[in-house]
């Protein structure tokens, strides 16, 4: 065996260079305050237009990152008494006041007569109070996915994973470029579609090729039917459930928007990540207008039958 022993002058020097190291590690150390604006009001737009189905907008404002929401008056949060119109180079509809839960965003405009209609393009325009903004967005034709399926986990982490299966969508993507799509899912008795992690795609990299890739379970993780907290369970969906997919394509911009704002997501509190600014199709009309933030975003649907996810 040998044995390798410090003389007292090494060990002398490597206290002293520990010392150092930690003297310079202290000294780094500093207290930061930051005096932060507040940020001018802006709107916040989400506008969706399905296939087949009313149009819906919900108009908000922004809020400052480390304010205090009231809870007590959330109306005070959502844009009241604006003139909301969508166009689809046929006809026009001023959108009426509405109060709905849809898509995990409260709606309040929605069309009682126009629906989204595949081919064609709408466009947006809300002005209220010095905002006079527009948007842009297309009913693409639909991509038809193959199929989708389940299959066990091959390395399952715990007992959840053990009992719980995969989901697998196969899709050929038509050879021409250009094609987006977002995909939902939910389960059982709920209502709300959701989207995971990743939930944009493109095909820029496999046009008209084939390609087979796994889905996630949507979570929303500030729903009280969401247990994305708890990340054991991430992922796979447990035997018995019924899963619903829903595929739907987007156009570019609306791609842009979710890609981007996902990405943001993901970098929320790394300090050594760049910022990742989200990409808005919301625009101003007139250089005197107020800011707007968001998407108008049109979902061409591909129909799906339900599945039971089975052992």
């Amino acid at each position: 065996m040998t044995k390798t022993f410090w003389s007292s002058k090494a060990r002398s020097s490597a206290f002293i260079g520990l010392a150092f190291f930690s003297l310079l590690l202290s000294s780094c150390e500093r207290d930061i305050t930051l005096e932060l604006e507040r940020p001018d009001p802006k709107m916040v737009v989400h506008g969706i237009v399905e296939t087949d189905s009313l149009m819906r907008v919900s108009l908000s404002w922004n809020e400052f990152v480390f304010g205090t929401i009231d809870y007590s008056n959330l109306d005070k949060y959502f844009v009241q008494g604006a003139t909301v119109t969508i166009s689809d180079g046929i006809t026009t509809e001023t959108l009426s006041p509405a109060v709905e839960f849809y898509n995990y965003t409260v709606i309040n405009y929605k069309s009682t007569a126009m629906r989204g209609v595949v081919g064609r393009t709408y466009k947006l325009n809300i002005k209220y109070e010095g905002f006079d903004l527009e948007a842009t967005t297309r009913l693409t034709d639909p991509s038809p996915l193959d199929s989708f399926y389940f299959r066990p986990l091959e390395n399952p982490l715990n007992a959840y994973d053990s009992a719980a299966r995969e989901l697998f969508v196969a899709y050929n993507d038509p050879d021409t470029p250009g094609n987006f799509v977002r995909v939902f899912t939910k389960k059982n008795s709920q209502t709300q579609w959701s989207t995971a992690f990743q939930h944009v795609y493109t095909d820029d990299l496999i046009n008209g090729g084939e390609i087979t890739f796994l889905v996630d379970e949507g979570k929303e993780p500030y729903t009280l039917e969401s247990d994305s907290a708890d990340f054991d369970k991430y992922g796979p969906f447990p035997i018995g459930d019924t899963v619903y997919l829903k595929w739907a394509s987007i156009d570019r911009p609306a791609y842009n928007f979710w890609y981007t704002l996902t990405l943001a997501s993901f970098n929320t509190g790394n300090p050594f990540s760049t910022p990742t600014p989200v990409v808005t199709n919301i625009k101003k009309r007139t250089a005197s207008s107020g800011e707007g933030l968001g998407v108008f975003v049109g979902y061409s649907n591909y129909a799906l039958e339900p599945k039971v996810v089975k052992p």
